[in-house]
């Protein structure tokens, strides 16, 4: 082979590395009969090494890294954001019984009702450190100054905050994910003057970051197994979701933060 088609080669060879490579971008096919009984779009995601956990308002669905469906329960209605923590599935509660938190265990089998009195009707939840950050009560109405509590490990009320999305958006915070000291919550923005759809806070709720990305219907930081070898670039694994029922269209992907802004990136392979 002479040096012209070695290279011809050579770039062919690395445009179909690429398009693999962009084909598996997708991080998980969620794609079975049992998702038909979402009777929303997914309202948010958490992950840990061994699955995939994605809530409707209705449901709480379980599927492992290769997307089988491993065991799905009916929820109360309206479920919101989970986050996972010690073991065991917390998910936030906008509607049923005023509640505020439902824990299951990682089989999904409800444990207890979590009776945030200050905080009843909520969504958008994460831990920092044992520490738990939740939105709500929220309205519909179009406003830009959100609530959001803070709670101890054994779930005893702390302190209340104001995080001010910069624009109009209706609902609260929709979704949450912790990382570096640190919360990335997604909002439902209404205001289509800006740009930005995410903001990133810390504890006290002051603005850090503004993101394009909209992570409004899912975002968690990536197991340990998936992450990079430079923890200054984080990965998500973040959920764009939208229909309900048959209809239900549920789109997983990786994203890296760097530089001020989510990056997609191919499925990373897990560390062996």
């Amino acid at each position: 082979m002479n040096g012209k088609m070695t290279r011809f080669f050579l770039t062919f060879l690395a445009v179909l590395t690429a398009l693999l490579w962009v084909s598996r971008v997708r991080a998980i096919e969620v794609s079975d009969e049992a998702f038909a009984n979402a009777a929303t779009h997914i309202q948010g995601i958490c992950c840990d090494e061994d699955a995939v956990y994605l809530v409707s308002a209705n449901a709480i669905f379980k599927v492992d890294w290769t997307g089988k469906l491993l065991c799905w329960r009916e929820a109360p209605w309206h479920s919101g954001d989970p986050a996972l923590h010690n073991g065991k599935l917390y998910v936030s509660m906008s509607c049923e019984e005023h509640i505020g938190l439902f824990e299951y265990d990682t089989d999904l089998n409800l444990l207890r009702k979590i009776d945030l009195t200050e905080s009843r009707g909520t969504d958008g939840v994460t831990f920092l450190g044992d520490h738990l950050f939740i939105g709500g009560p929220s309205t519909g109405e179009e406003h830009s100054v959100d609530r959001v509590a803070e709670y101890d490990a054994d779930f005893n009320f702390v302190a209340e905050y104001k995080i001010d999305f910069g624009a109009s958006i209706h609902y609260g915070t929709q979704t949450a994910a912790a990382w570096n000291d640190s919360i990335i919550f997604g909002f439902y923005r209404k205001d289509p003057t800006v740009t930005y759809n995410t903001l990133r806070v810390d504890r006290q709720m002051n603005v850090l970051d503004r993101y394009e990305l909209d992570v409004s219907t899912g975002i968690d930081l990536a197991p340990a197994s998936r992450q990079g070898d430079d923890p200054s670039r984080p990965r998500f694994l973040v959920c764009r979701s939208e229909g309900e029922g048959k209809n239900l269209v549920i789109d997983l992907r990786w994203y890296e933060l760097r530089d001020g802004a989510f990056h997609e990136i191919p499925e990373p392979a897990a560390k062996k």
